[in-house]
């Protein structure tokens, strides 16, 4: 008995952790338009344009009138935001590239 909860844990933990981070940067590289996204909106909050991704987003949009290309739930736009906030290097996009010009 002590066995089957012991493996119920593990499994319930295991399962947790797989799935409460979202995709990693590795599981972006696919994306990374969406990525690079993320990573300048937070720029723009950087430059005072606003306080969170999603606001950055909507500033973003009312700014250039017209609707951004990425919504604040794509997985690696908050990947790509996260990691600027933390002054990581885009591990994919050795050039330096924009998201436009992917």
């Amino acid at each position: 008995m002590k066995k089957v909860k012991l493996l119920s844990v593990f499994i319930i933990t295991i399962l947790l952790l797989t799935s409460c981070g979202g995709k990693t940067t590795e599981q972006c590289k696919d994306d990374v338009r969406a990525y690079e996204f993320g990573r300048e909106m937070q720029s723009m909050v950087d430059l005072g344009g606003g306080s969170s991704l999603n606001s950055a987003i909507e500033e973003y949009s009312n700014g250039l009138g017209v609707n951004p290309p990425y919504e604040a739930n794509n997985e690696c736009v908050i990947r790509g935001f996260k990691d600027a906030k933390n002054d990581i290097e885009s591990p994919y996009n050795k050039e330096g590239k924009n998201w436009t010009s992917f």
